[in-house]
């Protein structure tokens, strides 16, 4: 089919693009139902589509936060077997304190070897510091069975029961974990 414009051109129109002319919305809906079977199942798959959709996201949700909580407990663990292993050096490494803190304390007629001992003190006091080691105050403080171990009680004037009085090993911490407890004496 030919068609001339107001110009004077003559413009070429395919047959088949008269023989099947767009249907209206009218026409949709007088129900000849060729219209609306397309539609129906465009809308179906449309719903579909949406469906599977919803079911991915919640799908990549739940895996965003399994993920999450896997890198979270990965990284508590490393923290926990990390304190793990300086708590087990430590234990192994407080008696060699202990001595050399009775070492010091005993009656020595040379003043420079008492010198020299005191100063490896200062020394291993200071590396505990530098790893995060600190000692549990104890003398003058009330009894914890979380951070105390009682070996004794003695009955002392003007000091309130339950209140340590002596403290015959000192105890430490790392961090909030207690890596030895303090072995004191308890007033009664």
């Amino acid at each position: 089919m030919v068609e001339q414009e107001k110009d004077g051109s003559v413009q070429d129109i395919p047959a088949d693009a008269t023989d099947n002319p767009v249907e209206s919305p009218a026409d949709v809906q007088q129900g000849d139902g060729k219209a609306q079977k397309p539609r129906k199942r465009k809308n179906l798959e449309n719903e579909k589509l949406k469906t599977d959709l919803q079911e991915l996201n919640d799908k990549y949700l739940r895996c965003r936060a399994e993920f999450d909580n896997y890198r979270k407990r990965t990284e508590k663990e490393k923290l926990t077997s990390s304190g793990n292993g300086v708590a087990l050096a430590l234990e192994a490494l407080l008696p060699v304190l202990d001595t050399l803190i009775t070492a010091a304390g005993a009656d020595c007629s040379d003043p420079d070897y008492k010198k020299g001992v005191e100063m490896i003190i200062t020394k291993f006091e200071n590396s505990l510091k530098v790893l995060g080691v600190t000692e549990i105050e104890s003398q003058g403080k009330p009894f914890n069975p979380a951070l105390h171990n009682a070996v004794s009680k003695e009955e002392v004037e003007g000091v309130a029961s339950e209140t340590v009085v002596r403290v015959l090993q000192k105890g430490y911490r790392f961090g909030e974990r207690v890596i030895r407890h303090a072995t004191v004496t308890v007033a009664q």
